[in-house]
């Protein structure tokens, strides 16, 4: 768990896909997340990979307010 909570932190595409906010209108659906990091293929993701951000995992750059996993698993 720890393992995968550590590669969750770290993207290819990293510092736009850390630093990406979900906008509205236009793409409000998708946070921290991208085809590099947590996207898989939408007919694999019954929710076609809406509503994906890694920063309720794990803390990304200076923001730990969102983060939804429990201290002692963190990485």
């Amino acid at each position: 768990m720890r393992r995968a909570l550590r590669d969750a932190s770290r993207c290819s595409s990293d510092p736009l896909c850390a630093e990406r906010l979900p906008r509205n209108p236009a793409d409000y659906l998708h946070g921290a997340a991208c085809h590099v990091c947590l996207f898989v293929s939408e007919t694999t993701c019954e929710r076609g990979n809406r509503f994906l951000d890694r920063r309720f995992l794990v803390p990304l750059g200076d923001e730990t307010d969102q983060v939804l996993t429990p201290v002692g698993l963190r990485p």
